[in-house]
């Protein structure tokens, strides 16, 4: 008997395992592995969708439910993507199920929806007086949806459950699974001449009009055609029915960029002498056909783009495929119409940003082998290439690269890394700032380190100054120092643009009560209330609470309230109005609606219709304006100091990667730097894009501390309503960890904590970290002792989920 192994949708992480459930001998020939069924699950049988892993012949020793039938028969997951899913099974705490939601588009899943039909059958013979009450009841509802919706809150109420159970036995009511994929292909009513038709046929002045246009193209859609001559779709049939024409469906994609167009040769780009050394040596590795990591560190504006062109280019006519990853959204609009000018539609665009429906048909493009360099998010990492050949990660150490806010959490560089020992290919991290981790092991051998040391054409780094906000003069504008508002003044007139960085959002950043001095909290979360300018509310950032008005303080209900600190919205209002005739461009996620809207913004800012760009870190790494000559950091303390290991990483990694916005062009650049630190070695390091001394300085005191790279971080975090069950979770997960202490699994546990936010979205949270070796052994025991915990009585209504080196703040 042929049995499938299969994922089932909505189990949890403490009963997840592969289930095993018989294959009917008719559905043989259509399950395959990857395919996509419909199962019976549970006790109550209700039924789910699931994905078959395996597939085996084997003899029936237990009670075994059958598949009830296969969803998928054109689609099947490739099996080297179920390979990948079996590693985020393995490598993140997850369940089966959800590693198939991270490698496939959410299109390709289907929606289940239970339909009741009632049976209209006037005869209620041997029906029970309450089954009979019911059943007329139910005859007088004519909505559809509304009879589902009663059906369906009878069935769930125990005392009219027998009753539903008599109707359905009785013939009296029936229960349709009904079952549609959330997204389909697209079908487009083409058109084109019939070639064979020969003679004289007598046509109208309207049907010789069609017939001549559609001649003109090989293929044309029937929509366009009527359209353009001016007709309706019934002169069309006419010339179907004289069979001049043929008329025939056909699969369109949804391209989110269907207008790419091959403009330039890569060929043409010429290289300096230390990129030439870096791509050729990057070649070699490739040649190899072997698996290997490779380091590409070069100062910002070194030219980074231009050597992954080159490999690029050489990978593709090699008949391979590239993943290029970017950390943030808001750098594939710019990255992507480089590469798109190249490469033309061998390019497919894979990120959050784009519809569902886009998404669905740019996996397919790929799927098909019909693009040959994907370029995306994180989520890219994921896909399906014929024949993968390199993968690139710009601005590797991005956080965003990581997943910790959903299962599975995986780390994309970890995925990266399997998919290329999985393929014989090559993975190249590239950065002006280099994760710690990544150099490390780069310096160590286990990586190769490739270095471009100078910009590109020799044009010098950016000079920078570091203005001390305590003996400063300040200029009319709330924490703009008259230096910086100066040479403001002067890229103004002078034509050049200029960056402004602000890591707040809003206008506010905090509302301060004069009495007890206490900040004016989010009823919902431990974060404080933001003003927002433009809609004239309270904001909270984390959880989307909103306010219009806040009249009193939470603490000591005194009225006597305070505006304090400054978002990027006040910025941008004072610059307006000091500065007649600027104009001014906001980049944070209150002024961005959409992708589109992102890639206008940024495309009016590169053709110089704004003079200055405010924002947050989406202004601070990756993009590549020629005009842009100043960078300003207005403020750059409340990231210095941060409450974890790598604060002082991301602040170094932030300044570097905004200082390096500044002289890109054939102009010089210029970088000022606003603190209440001006003596703070991240600061000083960052000015002088000293990434090596920075490096050597952190090395040393990871080692000390014993701190990644030189151990892995378990974090296990708990949320829930009840703050002081919360506390009990923790202490019995480590109290089970101690007492099941393996001598070959080192740990140190460092005991219960609070995250930076103790309470977000009205839940309270905890977390237990652990300093480990991230390898199967500690894993395997570490979600064996989770299994047992989680699933006891302390845990109702208790979320808990464990990451490895997450965010910890």
């Amino acid at each position: 008997m042929l049995i499938a192994y299969v994922a089932v949708e909505k189990t949890s992480f403490v009963y997840d395992r592969l289930y095993k459930y018989i294959v009917p001998l008719n559905f043989v020939k259509q399950i395959k592995i990857g395919s996509f069924v419909l199962v019976p699950f549970g006790n109550l049988n209700k039924i789910r969708q699931a994905v078959v892993f395996n597939l085996k012949e084997e003899e029936i020793a237990e009670n075994l439910k059958s598949v009830i039938k296969p969803l998928s028969i054109n689609f099947n997951i490739k099996k080297e993507m179920l390979c990948v899913a079996k590693f985020l099974h393995s490598k993140c705490f997850c369940s089966w199920y959800d590693t198939i939601k991270a490698i496939l588009p959410a299109g390709f899943f289907y929606d289940l929806k239970a339909i009741w039909v009632l049976k209209n059958d006037d005869e209620c013979l041997n029906l029970s007086e309450k089954a009979e009450s019911l059943y007329v009841s139910l005859k007088k509802i004519t909505s559809k949806k509304k009879l589902n919706e009663l059906v369906e809150k009878l069935v769930c109420c125990e005392e009219n459950k027998q009753v539903i159970e008599e109707l359905i036995i009785k013939n009296k009511l029936e229960k349709i699974n009904d079952v549609k994929r959330k997204i389909l292909n697209k079908n487009m009513t083409m058109v084109k001449a019939n070639e064979e038709v020969k003679g004289f046929v007598k046509l109208t002045q309207k049907q010789q009009k069609l017939l001549d246009y559609i001649k003109q193209n090989e293929e044309v859609s029937l929509k366009q055609a009527c359209y353009v001559c001016g007709v309706t779709v019934v002169v069309a049939k006419n010339l179907l029915k004289l069979n001049l024409i043929k008329i025939f469906e056909k699969h369109v994609y949804r391209n989110p960029y269907e207008f790419a167009v091959k403009k330039e040769d890569a060929s043409e780009i010429v290289l300096n002498k230390e990129q030439e050394e870096a791509k050729e040596g990057i070649l070699s590795l490739l040649k190899e056909n072997c698996a290997h990591v490779a380091l590409l560190k070069g100062v910002t504006g070194s030219g980074k783009t231009s050597v992954f062109l080159k490999l690029i280019d050489y990978v593709i006519k090699q008949g391979k495929d590239c993943i290029l990853l970017v950390p943030e959204i808001s750098l594939t609009a710019q990255i992507l119409s480089y590469f798109q000018s190249f490469f033309g539609k061998m390019v497919a665009v894979y990120h959050s940003g784009i519809s569902s429906s886009e998404q669905h048909d740019e996996y397919v493009r790929i799927l098909k082998g019909e693009a040959h360099l994907i370029i995306g998010t994180r989520s890219a990492i994921f896909a399906p290439c014929k024949n993968l050949g390199l993968i690139i990660m710009d601005e590797e150490e991005g956080a965003c690269y990581k997943n910790s806010e959903m299962s599975p959490r995986y780390d994309a560089k970890d995925v990266a890394k399997f998919r290329v020992f999985k393929t014989n290919s090559l993975l190249l991290l590239a950065s002006a700032t280099p994760s710690i981790e990544t150099n490390y092991f780069a310096e160590k051998g286990v990586y190769k380190k490739f270095v471009l040391k100078n910009r590109y054409f020799n044009l010098g780094l950016p000079k920078v100054f570091v203005v001390d906000l305590k003996k400063t003069r300040m200029s009319l504008i709330p924490n703009v120092s008259k230096y910086l508002y100066e040479e403001i003044l002067l890229n103004f007139k002078n034509k050049e643009q200029t960056i402004l960085f602000l890591n707040r959002r809003g206008y506010h950043l905090s509302v301060i009560c004069l009495d007890c001095a206490s900040a004016i909290k989010c009823d919902n979360c431990s974060a404080f209330m933001v003003y927002h300018s433009v809609n004239k509310t309270f904001m909270c950032h984390y959880c989307g609470a909103i306010k219009q008005n806040i009249s009193c303080c939470n603490n000591c209900k005194s009225k006597r309230l305070v505006f304090s600190g400054q978002g990027t919205q006040k910025i941008e209002d004072y610059i307006k109005e000091k500065i007649n005739g600027i104009k001014i461009l906001r980049l944070d996620s209150d002024s961005i609606f959409n992708r589109l809207d992102l890639e206008n913004k940024i495309k009016m800012f590169e053709n110089k219709e704004y003079d200055i760009l405010v924002g947050t870190q989406i202004v601070a790494k990756g993009l590549n304006f020629a005009n842009v000559t100043l960078v300003g950091v207005i403020a750059i303390d409340s990231i210095l100091f941060g409450a974890d290991f790598k604060s002082s990483e991301r602040a170094f990694s932030m300044l570097t990667q905004v200082i390096g916005r500044s002289g890109r062009g054939s102009k010089k650049g210029r970088a000022i730097i606003q603190t209440y630190n001006p003596s703070n070695k991240v600061i000083l390091w960052a000015a002088k894009q000293n990434y090596d001394v920075f490096y050597e300085n952190e090395i040393v005191e990871r080692k000390e501390f014993f701190c990644p790279p030189f151990c892995d971080l378990c974090i296990i975090n708990f949320s829930g309503f009840d703050e002081k069950r919360l506390y009990i979770c923790a202490e019995k997960f480590i109290l089970s960890c101690k007492k099941n202490v393996d001598v070959k699994i080192p740990f140190i546990i460092l005991g219960i904590s609070a995250p930076y936010l103790e309470k977000l979205n009205k839940r309270y949270r905890k977390r237990v970290i652990i300093k480990c070796k991230n390898s199967f052994s500690f894993r395997n025991w570490i979600k064996n002792i989770a299994k047992n915990v989680f699933s006891t009585r302390e845990f109702v209504g208790v979320r808990a989920n464990i990451d490895i080196n997450g965010d910890i703040l």
